[in-house]
């Protein structure tokens, strides 16, 4: 499976966009209910699924070797998951600090083969340098073991799932130095300036991901501009990154589903402050905002986005068209201006159902009687000095007691 293969997302009927979001903290404690410590709601990771219907593939990002674990049986929950098994720059001493850094990779190297076997881990990482936050873990040990990492991915011919803040210089000059260790990867949450952006570029099998973070400023923006569309890719990296009401990109994209607080949390609406894959929605972003940026396009962000929502609210409006055709087809109405072809995919399709709802139905009433035999019971008893056999189950037995009293 290639690259652009297992991160892009694809299109269905109606012209309807699928996305892939290409990280997901959903080992994360909020998709858990619990916030700083503390329990607000239930654990509620299918019901943030069940909101992503425009989300074709989700990757559960994995930044430790527990957390891959529990981000690898997360992914087997749902056909629509996938997952890394890797160690972030910030976690990098825990190599050191299992006792034995040798054996502590041949775990990660072990449950990174599992998970190909089972059709779930398609990346290496999230790993990289992170020299924004050193006080978790000095900058030598980044280094070392995210060099380390590219044997994982040269060891599973994965690609690999990166992370680079404040640390282009030393990132990329590893990088050049392992450049045959792995067949691509995508710099994801990217936040770097132009020079950052052109230097992963000049890498040919990289790719750089995009999220709330990475539109914060204008100059962000002006930044992700200069990315071809062809070597983007999109994210959340929910629960963070979400795009905030301060942010330039709040322009060009806002949410149209409605939110409460953690402490009134309502399973219909979003969490507030709360990033969701229901939320990828960068890439439109990305799209108008090039649009509106464009010398030759005289008119204003408010026009771009007007026409933008314009087209969006076409396009849902021949999708509900689609669907209410269809459902009076199924049930037999307006069909008398359909070709034959058509007419006869719609019996096929009847038929299908039919056949499948019946199924059902008598697998539920074999059920049902498999269940009222078992329960039934056998009474030996005499009436008028005649011996009698009466069978009675659960259901009738109180009814058969009363009657054998009577007699």
């Amino acid at each position: 499976m290639g690259l652009r293969n297992i991160f892009t997302g694809i299109r269905f009927n109606f012209s309807v966009p699928k996305y892939t979001d290409i990280a997901v903290n959903f080992t994360d404690g909020m998709f858990k209910g619990i916030y700083n410590g503390k329990q607000h709601h239930v654990s509620d990771i299918a019901t943030v699924l069940s909101r992503a219907w425009n989300v074709d593939r989700i990757i559960v990002t994995g930044g430790s070797l527990e957390e891959s674990k529990e981000a690898l049986a997360i992914a087997e929950t749902d056909g629509r998951l996938f997952c890394t098994v890797g160690v972030h720059p910030t976690r990098c001493k825990e190599f050191e600090e299992s006792g034995d850094p040798k054996k502590h990779f041949q775990a990660l190297l072990a449950l990174a083969k599992e998970g190909i076997q089972k059709g779930k881990v398609v990346a290496i990482g999230e790993c990289g340098l992170d020299y924004d936050r050193l006080h978790f873990c000095p900058p030598e040990v980044q280094k070392k073991y995210f060099e380390k990492q590219f044997e994982l991915a040269y060891a599973t011919k994965l690609p690999m799932f990166l992370h680079m803040r404040a640390a282009a210089e030393d990132f990329c000059e590893i990088m050049e130095r392992n450049i045959n260790k792995f067949t691509g990867g995508v710099t994801h949450s990217f936040t770097g300036s132009a020079e950052d952006r052109d230097k992963l570029l000049s890498f040919h099998n990289m790719y750089i991901g995009v999220n709330g973070c990475s539109l914060k400023m204008a100059e962000n923006l002006d930044v992700v501009r200069g990315i071809p569309v062809e070597r983007m890719m999109i994210e959340t990296d929910s629960p963070y990154c979400e795009i905030k009401s301060t942010h330039a990109g709040i322009n060009f994209v806002k949410s149209l589903w409605p939110s409460k607080k953690k402490e009134k949390y309502d399973k219909e609406c979003l969490v507030k402050g709360r990033n969701e894959p229901c939320l990828v929605l960068v890439k439109a972003t990305i799209e108008r905002y090039k649009k509106a940026s464009d010398s030759s396009n005289t008119g204003s962000v408010a026009e771009v986005n007007a026409q933008f929502y314009q087209q969006e609210a076409e396009k849902l409006r021949n999708q509900i068209r689609n669907l209410q055709n269809t459902n009076r087809h199924m049930l037999g109405e307006s069909v008398g201006g359909l070709p034959m072809k058509e007419l006869k995919s719609l019996e096929s399709r009847l038929e299908k159902g039919i056949s499948r709802i019946r199924s059902k139905k008598n697998e539920l009433l074999f059920a049902e009687i498999e269940y009222m035999q078992k329960k039934v019971k056998i009474v030996k008893c005499t009436v008028n000095d005649i011996p009698v056999d009466i069978s009675f189950n659960q259901t009738a037995g109180l009814s058969a007691l009363c009657f054998l009293e009577k007699v």
